[in-house]
Parts: C-alpha cells; structure tokens; sequence
C-alpha cells in the first residue's frame, strides 16, 4: 500500500483539482495524506468542506498527533489532511507527512507530489510496475507541464 504525500500553501483550488485526479486513479490500494503548511487563507477549510460535500472518507490530524508516540488511526481513509503548526517550507511540510506514512508501518511505497499536479489515472500503476520489475529504491515519473 502507498500514501501520497502533498504539501499544500495558499492553493486550496489547485489542490482540489489534484485530489480529485488522484481519486480516479486505477490502482487500488492507496491513502491521499494531504499536509497543509499553514496557509493563511485557512486553504485546509477549504479542503474539509471539499471533501464533506464530496462524501470523501477523510481524516484530520494536527501536527502534535502525527509527531506524538500515539496510534493514529486513520485506516479506513482515503484522505487524511495534516494541520502543519508551523510553515516550515515545502520539504517540511513533506517530512511531516512522511512522518505520518512511517508510523502507519504496513505501507511499501510512498510518493510525494505537489498540489499542482493532475496525474494520468494509469501514473501509479505504471511507476509501481517500473518499480517492482527492477526493484528500485526510487522511481521518477514524466512531466508534461
């Protein structure tokens, strides 16, 4: 099982859009982790009520939770949006949900993608083939724009 990670600031829109690409994919087992570096047009309201309107199985966490020794469970999620307390920067905000993803522990794979992208709904299932056939460590994927 993989988690995706993102990092969204101040672009609530853009990721919408690549949620909802990421929801059409083909391959079947994955969890969206959605972190929001604390932008402040309040982008992750924003997201919530998406996401209820949408009746899309979604998981809220603070930062304190995802860093904390305690269990998360989120299991049952298709999305779990993550409440950074500080803005950290990008690479922050992917550590944090990176974090997230190693505690879980039962996920083979995880990618980080930026909340701008709209993905091809065959991208995971070819990068996870690619990456099985050769046993790689890392896998990159083609950019169009």
């Amino acid at each position: 099982m993989e988690r995706r990670v993102g990092a969204c600031y101040k672009k609530h829109e853009d990721t919408i859009e690549c949620l909802e690409s990421l929801l059409r994919i083909n391959y079947p087992f994955y969890e969206i982790v959605v972190v929001d570096n604390v932008s402040p047009n309040r982008s992750i309201d924003y997201l919530l009520r998406w996401a209820e309107k949408n009746r899309i199985s979604y998981c809220y966490l603070i930062q304190k939770e995802v860093l904390s020794n305690a269990t998360i469970s989120c299991k049952n999620c298709i999305v779990t949006f993550i409440q950074s307390e500080v803005n950290g920067g990008y690479a922050y905000g992917n550590n944090l949900g990176i974090k997230y993803a190693l505690k879980g522990g039962d996920f083979e794979y995880v990618l980080l993608i930026n909340n701008d992208t709209i993905v091809d709904k065959d991208f995971l299932m070819e990068m996870i083939s690619v990456a099985e056939k050769v046993n790689a460590g890392i896998v990159g994927s083609k950019i169009y724009f």
